[in-house]
């Protein structure tokens, strides 16, 4: 698989300067498995961990690697969650690893890394992307490195309004929309409609706010799914700290669904992968709900009002209806 320009230049530098052993903190699995032996990978996507073929490993021990890759992520609170979690990871006096595009945070991302280790050892500039090498000598104390929810192990606490009364949750760094209800699925919030008793998928789950609010609204079974294995770890906290029964699991769109039907699926799903317009997820999850829906059963999804899911839930669905619809979003609703 060919690398990312952000991952080509990380593997560059680690030839030239890494020690193993080597952790790879995100980005893509191919990064990780350009190496040989002795890496170990950390994945913040089901995705990219099914396609590892080094260790994979949820969070890593304590001064446990020679050197630590970090392909800068745009979202600045799952970067600095990054930043600790190497902090921790890497033995004394052990090497860091950065890269990011200019135009996604790259130059931030150095700067927040600065205020964790120290000056750089080395800093450039390539391919319209930051680079810099950090040592793991004596470790400033940043205030972000205190904050809830980016530092690991910590959550941030949040509270919105549904039609069935306050809920409160906890979220962490990397999780879609952070400690905010995000627009779109505030009006599909509003306007979906759970027949007590129904078998519900929470698709593309976050921090669990549709899932979870379905359960409140008289639902039968409740599963959440989310690519994101940080919003999976979130959903399945929050639905245990609600006593609310639910399966969550992580799942690449309805690919780890085989044969499991439910009553209604519910999905805000992505649209941006990066900075660049992406419909891929929202064409798959429309051309396969139908196969997982009990008949009669319905996908409810929001999109923004620009995209144009009409026609691909017309093909997929013989009942297509606009239930919502602001200047900015759409709920439609297609029923098997």
């Amino acid at each position: 698989m060919e690398l990312t320009i952000t991952s080509d230049l990380l593997l560059d530098l680690a030839e030239h300067f890494a020690s193993l052993p080597l952790l790879v903190i995100g980005g893509e699995a191919a990064l990780a498995n350009a190496f040989d032996a002795d890496t170990t990978f950390q994945p913040t996507d089901i995705r990219e961990r099914d396609n590892a073929r080094v260790s994979v490993i949820d969070s890593p021990n304590p001064a446990s690697f020679a050197t630590g890759l970090l392909p800068a992520p745009p979202d600045r609170d799952l970067l600095r969650r990054h930043l600790l979690t190497a902090a921790t990871a890497l033995q004394p006096d052990g090497l860091l690893i950065i890269a990011g595009a200019n135009a996604e945070g790259g130059k931030t991302a150095i700067k927040d890394a600065e205020e964790l280790f120290g000056p750089p050892t080395w800093n450039g500039y390539r391919e319209k992307h930051r680079l810099a090498m950090f040592r793991k000598t004596t470790l400033l104390t940043p205030a972000w490195a205190s904050q809830a929810g980016i530092a690991p192990g910590t959550w941030q606490d949040f509270r919105i309004d549904t039609p069935v009364g306050p809920l409160g949750l906890q979220t962490q760094a990397g999780v879609f929309a952070g400690n905010k209800l995000d627009a779109g699925t505030r009006l599909l919030l509003e306007n979906m409609s759970i027949p007590a008793g129904a078998n519900v998928l929470d698709l593309g789950c976050g921090a669990g706010i549709l899932g979870l609010t379905a359960a409140r609204m008289g639902a039968g079974a409740i599963m959440m799914t989310d690519a994101n294995l940080l919003a999976v770890e979130t959903a399945r906290h929050n639905a245990d700290r609600l006593g609310i029964a639910a399966t969550v699991i992580a799942s690449d769109v309805l690919a780890q669904l085989d044969g499991q039907r439910f009553d209604c699926i519910l999905s805000n799903p992505p649209f941006h992968r990066g900075k660049k317009v992406d419909l891929s997820v929202a064409n798959r999850l429309i051309a396969e709900a139908p196969a997982h829906l009990t008949p009669g059963g319905s996908l409810v999804i929001v999109a923004n009002a620009f995209l144009a899911y009409d026609k691909h839930m017309r093909e997929a669905f013989p009942q297509v209806e606009i239930i919502a619809k602001t200047p900015q979003f759409h709920v439609m609703r297609g029923t098997r």
